[in-house]
């Protein structure tokens, strides 16, 4: 249970001033003889979701990616106005208004369980 209500999101929400979509890995069709290529498709229910992407800030004495695994290779952080738990490892975000994309390298929620809080690792411009 969250311990933020419903009028303290509403508060929130002008912060949240970016829209993000999460994308899956598909396979499409793209021949007689059935030959399939790999291709992205938006996940139903998670369009234009309300979202905060900053990049991952590094003391002077921090190289990117110096740590170990998922949170030392990630290059941004992102925390959406609400958490959902569909969003996993194998999905991509892409920011709605410039484009970019983002592999999901880590999902969980903040303590309070009211937001959700993504590692990425940007991989276009």
């Amino acid at each position: 249970m969250s311990l933020i209500t419903a009028a303290d999101k509403a508060a929130l929400a002008e912060l949240f001033t970016q829209r993000v979509t999460i994308q899956a890995e598909t396979e499409i069709s793209v021949g007689l003889r059935g030959e399939t290529r790999k291709s992205w498709a938006n996940v139903s229910g998670l369009v234009a979701l309300p979202a905060q992407i900053v990049p991952n800030v590094l003391r002077a004495d921090e190289a990117p990616g110096s740590g170990t695994g998922a949170v030392s290779s990630s290059t941004h952080e992102i925390t959406m106005l609400d958490y959902y738990p569909a969003i996993n490892e194998r999905h991509r975000l892409i920011d709605d208004a410039t484009g970019e994309a983002y592999n999901i390298l880590l999902s969980s929620k903040d303590p309070t369980g009211a937001f959700g809080m993504l590692k990425a690792r940007k991989v276009s411009a």
